[in-house]
């Protein structure tokens, strides 16, 4: 794979962040030297890269593609959180580095434990454990699963232009810098063999929305978002 211009650099500058010996202004305390790179998504030119090791438990849902000829292409990732499994994919914790170009616009991220989240706490039914979170326009939104009611539980205003932020989930825990914040609550992400009545099951998986919702999308597309890394730990 060739990396080429800002892309080449993006990668370069978040290397510092998988070194225990680096040191980077940025990095807060959320995101510890432990995490390893497993991944990396290009959506100005559809380049998806997951590392062999990783295989079995990240896994692209909806290859990117250019739904509204915006020049900004959307995909669907699936990352599976179980600490019970063997190998490098027993992760407990999975962040998303994301790089902006421009401003966001519309839907550049949604992340939801449910394969039909789609925005605004909904899900069409297939979990009761549902809880999501997501980037519309400037503002960053984190809603309580079912259990919880689908009540919003936080709301932030971002200022990513021509930036980068990093966004980390596990078992009932959201992180995330600029702001730099820390949530959690037993009705967000449900990833630790947490009972569910809805058909979908007990499951670890989160999906992740990149320039769109998890599911449809149908307008609920976005722009901006021009690259993503995958760390986990």
């Amino acid at each position: 794979m060739r990396y080429h211009g800002h892309t080449l650099a993006f990668l370069a500058v978040w290397a510092m962040v998988l070194l225990p010996s680096a040191a980077f202004a940025d990095v807060p305390a959320v995101d510890p030297p432990e995490h390893r790179l497993a991944g990396f998504i290009d959506l100005t030119n559809g380049n998806v890269v997951i590392l062999a090791p990783y295989a079995g438990c990240i896994s692209v849902v909806n290859a990117p593609t250019d739904s509204n000829g915006d020049g900004w292409q959307e995909a669907v990732l699936r990352i599976t959180i179980d600490p019970s499994a063997s190998g490098a994919c027993g992760i407990t914790e999975a962040c998303l580095i994301l790089d902006y170009e421009g401003g966001p616009c519309g839907w550049t991220l949604n992340v939801g434990d449910s394969a039909t989240n789609n925005g605004g706490s909904g899900d069409g039914g297939t979990q009761e454990n549902d809880a999501e979170f997501q980037i519309e326009d400037q503002t960053a939104t984190m809603y309580r699963s079912d259990v919880g009611g689908s009540s919003r539980a936080a709301r932030h205003e971002l200022s990513p232009r021509d930036g980068s932020l990093r966004v980390c989930i596990s078992d009932g825990t959201l992180s995330m810098s600029n702001p730099r914040i820390q949530l959690k609550d037993d009705t967000f992400f449900a990833l630790n063999g947490e009972a569910d009545s809805g058909p979908g099951g007990v499951n670890y998986d989160v999906y992740v929305g990149l320039n769109r919702v998890v599911s449809g999308p149908g307008s609920r597309v976005g722009a901006g978002l021009a690259r993503a890394l995958i760390t986990v730990k």
